[in-house]
């Protein structure tokens, strides 16, 4: 069957974002305490351990100076994984990235807390930071799809 001709849309017409848009109006509301919840969480755990790192290295048996690989595989995961999300959301679709990043990056937090060794730190601070990654640009992305919509402007 033929699609009517009347329908069809040009090659490079731009899609329509009411018709895309799956949130409902107080979901749209919510969404940027949201985002604002995981940037904080995000630069929150980028910056807490700095000053944590006496009491861990003690609590490791480890000098503080060793902290060190610690301090850098998160901030190297986020570097490492911040190209790739965007490419998983246009993939998987922002939702399921998203929420998948928020159960990373908390399984990441839960087996940092419970971590014997350094070694298992710095593994545990590498999976965190993947699921850091994918919450910043991931994010976003919903945000600036919906900032044009009605929604924002009627009050």
């Amino acid at each position: 069957m033929q699609p009517d001709a009347t329908s069809a849309k040009p090659a490079g017409a731009a899609p329509d974002p009411a018709a895309q848009s799956s949130l409902s109006g107080s979901s749209i509301r919510l969404l940027p305490w949201l985002i604002a919840v995981a940037f904080f969480m995000e630069s929150l755990d980028t910056t807490i351990l700095n000053t944590a790192v006496p009491t861990i290295a003690s609590a490791l048996h480890v000098a503080p100076l060793s902290m060190k690989s610690v301090l850098a595989s998160y901030t190297l995961s986020l570097a490492v994984f911040i190209p790739i999300s965007g490419w998983m959301a246009d993939r998987f679709g922002t939702r399921r990235v998203f929420a998948s990043a928020i159960g990373i990056f908390t399984l990441g937090s839960f087996l940092c807390g419970i971590s014997s060794n350094i070694h298992l730190l710095v593994a545990c601070r590498l999976l965190q930071g993947c699921g850091g990654s994918m919450m910043v640009p991931v994010a976003g992305s919903p945000l600036c799809a919906h900032s044009r919509s009605p929604i924002w402007y009627a009050r």
